[in-house]
């Protein structure tokens, strides 16, 4: 089943405000695509309490400008995210869970 996300503020196709991608998700979304979390796996009983608590810490974060400076580089190393990022426990538990090695993010 494929959801969209919508880009802008507002409900997703189901009607589900909580899946926006809005200003106050932009690093959790740069951050999971750079690290190939699927994200049709925010509805998934599975995972969506990792994926809550995810973008809840992003949304809290003060590190926003390392972020987005680190997201910017063309390859990410997670130990560089681990450094500064109060949620990098977060994005080890998503990877895993959806069997993905953690290590580097995709090139861009």
């Amino acid at each position: 089943m494929n959801r969209l996300i919508n880009t802008s503020y507002g409900d997703d196709e189901a009607g589900h405000g909580a899946n926006r991608r809005d200003g106050l998700d932009t690093e959790f979304f740069a951050l999971a695509e750079k690290f190939g979390i699927d994200l049709d796996a925010m509805v998934d009983g599975r995972t969506e309490l990792s994926f809550a608590a995810a973008r809840r810490q992003c949304r809290s974060c003060t590190q926003s400008d390392k972020c987005r400076q680190l997201l910017g580089q063309r390859q990410v190393v997670l130990s560089e995210l681990a450094a500064f990022c109060p949620g990098a426990d977060l994005v080890v538990d998503l990877l895993y869970r959806q069997g993905v090695t953690p290590g580097i993010g995709r090139h861009s």
